[in-house]
């Protein structure tokens, strides 16, 4: 009977767009799709991502389902895809923030700060100097060649 009933209610969302058929189907599964979410991500807030998504799913997709399909089975291997899915998903995202992490240099490459009265007299000094004696401390210091 339970069986006749989920098709019942598949069919009339599916026909009409009838949430008060949509909403006992979500009802009577939420349970099964929760737990296998729940299985496969070991965390209750990507689970409820999952059931999300995959009720989503069936209600798009509601009109395609033929008659032969056992909505709890259809549901249980779209719970496992979808929970790939958000794994895969959550992987690669990881790994673009550990990319942009790595190309972003640490605070310590960072070059140091002078106080302003400091670098004024330092800009002073080194405009002083004779332009072979400027350069030379230019590419020392600051290009950081060898003293050679």
């Amino acid at each position: 009977m339970l069986a006749m009933e989920n098709r019942q209610w598949l069919q009339d969302y599916a026909a009409r767009g009838d949430e008060q058929a949509f909403t006992p189907l979500v009802e009577y599964h939420l349970p099964l799709v929760y737990s296998s979410a729940l299985r496969q991500m070991g965390d209750p807030h990507p689970a409820e991502e999952v059931v999300q998504a995959v009720f989503i799913i069936l209600a798009r997709k509601a009109a395609r389902l033929t008659q032969d399909t056992v909505v709890a089975g259809w549901l249980f291997t779209t719970t496992r895809h979808a929970a790939r899915q958000l794994l895969r998903d959550e992987y690669r995202r990881q790994r673009r923030a550990e990319t942009i992490a790595a190309m972003t240099p640490p605070e310590s490459a960072a070059p140091p700060t002078l106080n302003p009265a400091i670098a004024a007299t330092l800009g002073d000094a080194l405009a002083a100097l004779s332009k072979s004696d400027r350069e030379a401390v230019l590419i020392r210091f600051v290009e950081g060649k060898s003293f050679a």
